[in-house]
């Protein structure tokens, strides 16, 4: 079932009104987390937050799972033959796939479980905007003009390069989201406003 995540559209995984807050217990099903990078920026993180002693804090928080979890190896091989057999989803927050006689169904509760992430309605825009107000990683990481794209590697290359510790928590946690859970590439933009939500990390 893990491995179902690589075939799923972002934005058709995210929770909808109608699902409820997962109530399955994480501790008895995730075992492990993939990224089809394997585990090398997760490595690189880990390391970073250790050398630092932020480890201990990271590991309290939300995402915690992923770093005291262990890494499970990615077959592209598998992933290639799961979307030759994906098939059209009557649901919106589903893929489904047909592996002979069977119809496997992934949702935003796999989804859950697979991440070991707390799925339920998501806050609205409205709600989040004004939390986005601080510029502090932008302005003091990010020698970039407004209208300029910020890539992935210019993340890594500051996240690299940081030695304020509060900074160097906040930027790891935007390296982690873009480079692991999104798994951008080096060159893909990344969105601005990621840079601003760990200023308010409640």
């Amino acid at each position: 079932m893990l491995i179902f995540a690589f075939c799923f559209d972002v934005k058709s995984m995210m929770p909808h009104k109608h699902i409820p807050v997962l109530e399955i217990p994480i501790e008895d099903h995730y075992v492990g987390c993939m990224t089809y990078r394997d585990s090398e920026r997760l490595t690189k993180l880990k390391k970073r937050f250790e050398e630092h002693g932020l480890l201990g804090r990271v590991n309290e928080s939300v995402f915690g799972p992923f770093f005291t979890t262990s890494i499970f190896s990615f077959s592209g091989a598998l992933v290639h033959t799961l979307l030759l057999r994906k098939v059209k989803s009557p649901r919106g927050d589903e893929v489904h796939f047909l592996m002979g006689p069977n119809l496997c169904k992934f949702g935003v509760h796999e989804f859950a479980i697979m991440t070991g992430l707390s799925c339920s309605c998501p806050p609205l825009a409205a709600d989040i905007q004004p939390h986005l107000t601080s510029s502090h990683l932008l302005d003091t990481y990010f020698n970039v003009e407004p209208e300029k794209d910020i890539r992935f590697n210019m993340l890594e290359q500051a996240f690299s390069m940081c030695d304020v510790l509060d900074d160097l928590y906040k930027l790891g946690f935007v390296y982690f989201v873009e480079g692991i859970l999104l798994a951008a590439e080096n060159d893909n933009a990344i969105w601005r406003d990621s840079l601003s939500m760990p200023e308010d990390l409640d």
